[in-house]
Order: C-alpha cells, then structure tokens, then sequence
C-alpha cells in the first residue's frame, strides 16, 4: 500500500458490513397488509494514511472505525393502487453514533381519460457524520484532520406526476441542509520584495453552519414515431448559497 517513495501518495480503504435481520413478509397472513422487516447491522472500517515522524520518514498510519446501527423497514409492493416503503436506521455505537436516516416513498396508481397515471412521493431526514476523507486526509500537497465536525442534516421532499400516454414526467423537490460540508478553495496569491506575485494553490475542508435551500424542477418528455424515439429532460435547480453550492440554474439533455 505504501510508502518508500515520498513522491507517491496512497490511501486505502476497507470495509466489512455484516447485517442481521428478521423480516416478516408482505401477505404472510390475512392480517399482513405490508412487509415488515427489523434488523442490525456493523460495519469495521479501516483507513491507511501516509503519516510523518518526527524525522520526516513517511511512514503508514491506521484508523479504524467500528459502528453499530439498528434499523427496521415497512414495505407494501403488492396490488396495483397503492406502493410504500418507509426505511429507518440510527447508529448506537461506535464512530457514527448518533447519526440516523429515515426514508419513506410511495406511489398511487390511477385511471385517468384512458390514462395511465401515477402520483408519487419521496421524502427523507438524515443526520449524517461526514465521511472519512472530509474528517482526515493526508497527501504531499493537502493534509487536514478535522476532529470537530458537526453532523449534516439534510431534510428532501419530492413529488412527481406520470403520464404513460403522454410520455410526461414532471417532478419537483425541495431539500434543506444543514452544516453543509465542502472543499473550500484556500489558495492564496503572494507578492515577494522584487514585486512578483506567486499563487500558492491550497484546498480545506469547511462547514457552513446555517441553512442551505435548494429548489429543483424536472420535465422528462418521452416521443417516439415508429422505430423512432427521441427522450428529452429540462432540470432547473436554484441553491440559496450560490458562493458555496453553485447550481447551474437550467440544463438540459
């Protein structure tokens, strides 16, 4: 993995993610209109970083995670009107604790002028421990370890219109975060005594400790002659911290 050219930066990754459940089938008696399922779940993690001594030999350094989660799920798949899934997981032990997600979506399926038509929804809540390499990192050129990180909360609803006849999706969505984690541009321009300026390029992990909104709207349109299909997608989006999650306002495909 590493490391007697100081010249080479490598950083590896392990993961081993076991999980037990009990799940009680949707339909397994008259009485069962949905599929329930309990179950929990470690996950070891192990990261190898390049390090320095005390004499500068680059040597490697490990850091080893180990998290409990629990976690269940409502599941209704059968019948052609109504479809849900409601999935909900929280960290009890271990690096993450604390950190949880609930995700539920749903559809209604439905008639209408001789068309096929299906309303759904999707929504969730995290609370998320940011990943590894926002908490440490190690290179040649940027090294950061970031020991005080709050948790990102990300809160997302979203709803969405299909038509089999017309070949018309339409969806929008609203998402709030908070603690929004990025690589910030550091990097810096210095003048010497003879007045030549250098740039001393350089990348730091930030937060932005209030709230972020950002607003999304898509139309997918499906056309099709014959042998002949032609799928076109406009998405407009709008974040409200444009100097810190840039959006392109419209794109298309």
């Amino acid at each position: 993995t590493f490391f007697g050219n100081d010249s080479i930066d490598r950083d590896k990754r392990t993961s081993i993610r076991n999980t037990f459940g009990i799940s009680l089938r949707e339909g397994f008696n008259k009485w069962a209109k949905a599929g329930l399922t309990a179950f929990v779940t470690h996950e070891y993690r192990d990261f190898t970083l390049p390090d320095s001594t005390d004499t500068g030999k680059r040597i490697a350094k490990h850091y080893k995670e180990n998290v409990v989660y629990v976690g269940g799920e409502l599941l209704k798949e059968q019948g052609k009107l109504l479809h849900y899934k409601v999935l909900g997981e929280i960290a009890v032990a271990g690096e993450d604790a604390g950190q949880f997600r609930i995700e539920g979506n749903g559809d209604l399926n439905f008639n209408f002028l001789k068309d096929s038509v299906r309303l759904e929804a999707n929504a969730y809540i995290k609370n998320l421990n940011p990943v590894f390499f926002y908490r440490h990192f190690h290179s040649k050129h940027y090294w950061w370890d970031n020991d005080d990180l709050s948790k990102v909360m990300r809160t997302r609803i979203e709803g969405t219109l299909k038509s089999e006849k017309l070949g018309t999706t339409l969806r929008a969505g609203v998402e709030n975060i908070k603690n929004y984690t990025y690589l910030d541009n550091t990097s810096v321009t210095t003048t010497n005594e003879q007045g030549n300026s250098t740039y001393k390029n350089n990348v730091s992990v930030n937060q932005y400790s209030g709230n972020i909104q950002v607003l999304t709207a898509i139309w997918q349109q499906k056309l099709k002659a014959g042998i002949f299909h032609l799928d076109t997608e406009v998405a407009y989006q709008k974040s409200s911290k444009e100097d810190i999650l840039p959006l392109p306002d419209l794109s298309a495909y």
